[in-house]
């Protein structure tokens, strides 16, 4: 699959909020970010190509 997934958890607990950006081809799990409470925004990274297996990413989908 040619696409970047882009997982965010809103969570609300102690743990900080995590953003991870997952290769639909391979899996791999690259460009993890912590959520910092006090700025109330997320910067996401959108990535052309996987780093790991090379393939170019078509479409960018964002899971919440």
């Amino acid at each position: 699959m040619d696409r970047q997934v882009i997982a965010i958890d809103w969570s609300k607990g102690e743990d900080q909020t995590v953003v991870n950006n997952i290769c639909g081809n391979c899996g791999y799990v690259f460009g993890t970010r912590d959520y910092v409470p006090d700025t109330n925004s997320i910067e996401i990274t959108v990535y052309k190509k996987c780093p790991k297996c090379g393939i170019e990413f078509k479409k960018h989908m964002v899971i919440e």
